[in-house]
């Protein structure tokens, strides 16, 4: 017996695996995260204590993603745990603190080559202060 669809199945299947492809899995959104903050595997898995393979392995659906890897990732890079987990929200929580208002506001003004200039610059300082466990340079 041959099952033929007609065009309004046909339709609907099509519209749910459109829908299916839209949606990133928790994996997919830590890349995204990861992109966002112009970060390397290596890098990204540095400052949550877990190894680049590890993450390599959560983009590509390979491993899944405990809480407890949500609330490192959430507390390391202010994540918002409600998108990490259903993509609903935004990327980030929202600070109510008025230096980092204006700095959000100053750096998205900036072309992304400056940009990516003031973040090496960042990198840079905190690697200093790392080497001088927090304390300010003389």
């Amino acid at each position: 017996m041959l099952c033929v669809k007609s065009p309004l199945q046909s339709n609907i299947y099509s519209a749910i695996i459109k829908r299916m492809e839209e949606i990133l899995t928790t994996g997919q959104r830590v890349k995204q995260l990861r992109k966002k903050l112009h970060l390397t595997q290596l890098e990204f898995s540095k400052k949550i204590s877990l190894s680049a393979a590890q993450i390599a392995c959560i983009e590509t659906g390979k491993r899944k993603v405990n809480d407890r890897i949500i609330k490192l990732i959430c507390t390391a890079f202010n994540a918002n745990e409600k998108w990490l987990k259903t993509g609903e929200g935004e990327i980030f929580n929202q600070f109510n603190d008025a230096k980092f208002t204006q700095l959000n506001a100053l750096f998205s003004n900036l072309l992304p080559k400056y940009q990516k200039f003031v973040l090496e610059a960042i990198d840079e300082f905190l690697k200093i202060q790392d080497e001088n466990n927090g304390d300010t340079p003389s």
